[in-house]
């Protein structure tokens, strides 16, 4: 089976959602310049992420720390974090966190913080195949590396009291309608995986 999969990575190799659709596209703040900086230790901005980060079934599943900075802002009043897939052959990026009501004194997060658990720092919304938490790379064997966006939104008031008003099945569709035009300020760190 795996060597079928590794045909049809191959095969569809060149097949990308690509970044059109990336939300930092969507929301059209790519162009502004991105005021929040994402960093983990566990990988650089464009650097490969470790097996411990890469999804059920490939690795541990665990979401990397990260520490977010940015120069806080009277209108800032939460941020949300997505990290989004754009290299899979779909038609659109694939959402594996999506985080929000997060607190702008909230500043890192831990190894595997993510996972799922209920937490007083943030609220899980819905990611790939209906998961709540931290859905880890794994790419199709064979289909090159795959660009794993992770991007912060601080957003203003009425966007965050929208959001606080939301039950915890929130997906990107509906944190696009919310947020769009209520954003502060921005950031994004891209993390690497790919399976040969």
């Amino acid at each position: 089976m795996e060597s079928v999969i590794r045909v049809l990575g191959k095969l569809f190799y060149n097949v990308r959602s690509g970044d059109a659709k990336l939300l930092t596209k969507v929301l059209k703040v790519d162009q502004i310049i991105p005021q929040i900086e994402i960093s983990s230790s566990l990988f650089k901005n464009d650097g490969y992420m470790p097996i411990e980060t890469a999804g059920v079934g490939v690795g541990d599943n665990k979401s990397p720390p990260l520490t977010i900075h940015f120069e806080n802002d009277i209108r800032i009043k939460s941020y949300v974090i997505v990290v989004q897939d754009i290299d899979p052959p779909l038609p659109s990026p694939i959402t594996h966190l999506l985080a929000y009501n997060i607190s702008p004194e909230t500043t890192t997060f831990e190894l595997n913080e993510f996972d799922g658990s209920k937490s007083d720092k943030f609220i899980l919304g819905i990611s790939f195949r209906g998961r709540k938490g931290y859905c880890g790379p794994r790419p199709v064997i064979g289909h090159g590396d795959h660009r794993y966006v992770f991007q912060v939104y601080a957003i203003n008031e009425d966007a965050t009291s929208k959001l606080e008003d939301q039950n915890e099945d929130l997906t990107t569709e509906r944190l696009v309608q919310i947020i769009e035009g209520n954003i502060i300020k921005y950031g994004t760190l891209t993390g690497l995986y790919k399976r040969d």
